[in-house]
């Protein structure tokens, strides 16, 4: 056969493009449990830092997106936290995260409140100083003078327009209470996914502790004061959970650390008091391409490659597709297929799991993607490791140019 004249033939509109994209998964930073029972008739401090870069094993990481969340127990109080400063600076209260006892033989309570990136003083150099957290408390509802802890959370990588979802009932924050139960009483999983972090709290008496039962689990902080006396609020819990799905089910128990009691979680009229938040990462997704004015594409297929650690999970969208009246024109700009009733945006993928040394395909056949259509990526990691916040995964595009 005689060599093609190539000068002759039409161009070739075929190629392979590769992007290389950093997950963004929340990462916990630092962490912070804090007890303070002879001094507490006002409010309740931490001492807490807040970095804007974290030395990681290949350099110096400038933290983005970042959050300070706090979590009060106190005793003899039934009102929520009346206001919350880090470093003086205003924190957000949580909406409806006040939970109160049922005041029988106590008045224990516990709040919740967040400070967000854009306020955050945040501190500097390789020993950075810590800055005090503080809520105070509404003291016209009773003396807090019985016992107070605090446990607090600083967090990168989470999204700063709504750091939290709705998990329970239109709110952002589960609180719930029990007495004499060893188990955590969240009869339904929190809605969630991969990327996000559950955070668990827990207040309560007797010294106690919480054994923590989620494989993807992990303590943040865990505060008993010895010195307090043992039947008003002494012990405080926060742990998160790494969802590995789009729900995660909290499982904790309430062990009682007080001699002469049995472990009921807390016997002879323990109050246990149990919140639980779900902490989003960023939702936005980086812009892969954009079909040009005037040309369709055939996407072959789109593979995930590369991961450098193990636990890196992808999703893909396309938006800017068809709806409403718009349709599908041809060349004169006659409708020839109607959109009425048709979505903007749909999913390729989602948290499609990449493989050390193997090319994952995200698609299961070829697509048609026309001019104005837009393919974006996400990429979370499925553990809070701030080791593991510059991490990535190539995404390799197979794609022919139609027109």
């Amino acid at each position: 056969m005689a060599n093609p004249n190539i000068s002759a033939m039409t161009e070739l509109n075929v190629g392979t493009l590769a992007w290389e994209i950093e997950q963004d998964g929340v990462a916990l930073i630092w962490g912070n449990g804090y007890s303070d029972y002879n001094y507490a008739s006002s409010y309740m401090r931490s001492d807490t830092l807040s970095p804007s870069v974290w030395l990681l094993r290949d350099g110096d990481h400038t933290l983005t997106n970042t959050m300070m969340f706090a979590y009060w127990g106190y005793d003899g109080n039934t009102s929520p936290v009346q206001s919350a400063y880090y470093d003086s600076e205003n924190m957000t209260k949580l909406p409806n995260a006040h939970q109160s006892s049922d005041g029988s033989t106590d008045n224990m309570s516990t709040d919740m409140a967040y400070i967000l990136d854009a306020n955050i003083n945040h501190t500097t150099g390789t020993n950075p100083t810590r800055l005090r957290l503080k809520g105070d408390f509404n003291t016209g509802s009773g003396s807090v003078s019985n016992g107070t802890t605090s446990a607090s959370a600083y967090f990168a990588n989470v999204d700063q327009t709504t750091p939290f979802s709705n998990i329970r009932a239109d709110n952002p924050a589960w609180t719930t209470g029990q007495r004499n139960q060893r188990n955590a009483p969240f009869f339904e999983p929190i809605p969630t996914q991969i990327g996000d972090v559950v955070l668990a709290c827990w207040a309560g008496h007797y010294q106690s502790r919480v054994h923590i039962r989620n494989a993807n689990s992990h303590v943040i902080a865990s505060v008993v004061d010895t010195n307090a006396t043992s039947y008003y609020h002494n012990a405080n819990h926060m742990s998160y959970i790494n969802p590995r799905s789009y729900e995660e089910h909290v499982l904790l128990q309430v062990e009682n650390g007080y001699p002469g009691h049995v472990s009921f979680g807390g016997g002879y009229g323990q109050s246990s008091q149990w919140s639980a938040v779900n902490v989003q990462s960023p939702r936005t997704k980086t812009e892969l391409f954009t079909v040009p004015t005037g040309k369709v594409i055939k996407l072959n297929n789109l593979y995930i490659e590369n991961p450098e650690i193990s636990g890196l999970h992808v999703s893909i969208d396309i938006e800017g597709l068809p709806t409403g009246t718009t349709g599908i024109l041809n060349s004169s700009a006659a409708k020839v297929i109607d959109s009425v009733g048709t979505v903007a945006t749909t999913t390729i993928c989602k948290m499609l799991k990449a493989r050390s040394g193997n090319a994952v395909p995200a698609m299961k056949r070829p697509m048609i993607l026309t001019e104005g259509d837009v393919v974006k990526a996400k990429v979370v990691a499925d553990e809070s490791y701030p080791e593991w916040m510059a991490k990535s995964c190539q995404i390799v595009a197979d794609f022919e140019i139609v027109t």
